[in-house]
C-alpha cells in the first residue's frame, strides 16, 4: 500500500498535469494546485524525478512525471 506522502504525491502531479492540460513545461503555483501538504508532495515527487520546483512555490513535470500521469 502507497505512503500517504506517495498519494498526495500523486495527486500533485495529476493536477499539475490537468492544470497545464497535457502540455509539457507549463509552470504552476504550488498554491493554485489545491493539493494538502503541497510543500511536503513537492519535495517526494522532486526526489522520485516527477516534478521541478523553482523560486519554492512554482512546479512544472518533468518528462517522468508526465508520462506517469499518462499511465494512472
Amino acid at each position: 500500500m502507497p505512503r500517504k506522502i506517495e498519494t498526495l504525491a500523486i495527486h500533485l502531479i495529476r493536477g499539475l498535469y490537468d492544470a497545464a492540460e497535457g502540455r509539457p513545461n507549463q509552470w504552476h503555483s504550488l498554491d493554485d494546485l489545491d493539493v494538502p501538504q503541497a510543500a511536503e508532495s513537492a519535495r517526494y515527487a522532486t526526489n522520485r524525478g516527477w516534478v521541478l520546483v523553482e523560486s519554492g512555490n512554482s512546479v512544472c513535470l518533468t518528462d517522468a512525471g508526465w508520462r506517469l500521469t499518462e499511465l494512472l
